[in-house]
């Protein structure tokens, strides 16, 4: 059985937050370049991926 997560908006009525999907690897890649604190505040960049 698959499990299922949300991440929810805090307010007076909390509200799950609307599920996106990622055209491609590179999209993610590009927001994680953008703000690293995505993954872990701890950790640091030190290269990307190669493109083919």
């Amino acid at each position: 059985m698959p499990i299922k997560h949300a991440i929810w908006k805090v307010a007076a009525q909390p509200t799950p937050l609307a599920t996106a999907t990622l055209l491609n690897e590179q999209q993610l890649e590009d927001m994680i370049v953008a703000a690293p604190q995505i993954l872990s505040s701890e950790w640091m960049l030190i290269g990307r991926q190669g493109v083919l």
